[in-house]
């Protein structure tokens, strides 16, 4: 649970808590069962809730399968397009796969939640992904952190690494929600 407030509090101010984890010294398989993959399986099944408002038993399941799938993929492929982005920026220094890792857990925390509180909400509140571009804040805060030394590095890292987190869960939902039932879409 503390380690879950660490990554809250990183999206409030993400250098203090990122020199904080550092010190910790916390590897991302402590962070993964601690918090982070308990998480995932709240947001998976947090869509059955939907059911109390006339959902049906399918579209829940889809749902929570895609959900789940979505962020637990994109932590498995995302560290590595955000490394690609990083190395372009750092040509001197190497990136560690931990350090990506946990970043891509922390940012993906807040994407979980949203998501959490969307299925525990009768209807969908489309205002709630504001806290989802509320990340480009939240990256450009760490640029310098992943060695993004200049303004023009700066904005490559924000933008690259931003894509890099959102595109992989957003082609696994739109891939699951081709493949499923007519009454789900």
């Amino acid at each position: 649970m503390k380690d879950l407030l660490l990554a809250l509090r990183f999206l409030i101010a993400p250098v203090s808590s990122w020199t904080m984890e550092k010190q910790n010294g916390h590897l991302p398989s402590k962070h993964e069962r601690g918090w982070f993959y308990p998480l995932l399986a709240v947001a998976g099944a947090s869509s059955f809730v939907q059911m109390l408002y006339g959902e049906t038993l399918t579209v829940a399941l889809v749902r929570g399968i895609a959900m789940f799938s979505a962020f637990f993929l994109g932590y498995m492929i995302s560290p590595a397009l955000a490394s690609s982005v990083v190395r372009r920026l750092r040509k001197s220094e190497s990136v560690t796969e931990s350090d990506l890792k946990i970043l891509t857990m922390f940012v993906y925390s807040i994407g979980v939640i949203v998501a959490i509180v969307q299925n525990l909400l009768p209807t969908p509140m489309m205002p709630l992904y504001i806290f989802v571009v509320y990340l480009l804040f939240v990256l450009s805060k760490c640029a310098e952190i992943f060695g993004a030394d200049t303004d023009e590095k700066k904005i490559w890292f924000v933008f690259g690494v931003f894509l890099a987190l959102a595109l992989v869960p957003i082609v696994v939902v739109i891939v699951i929600m081709k493949f499923n039932p007519q009454d789900v879409i």
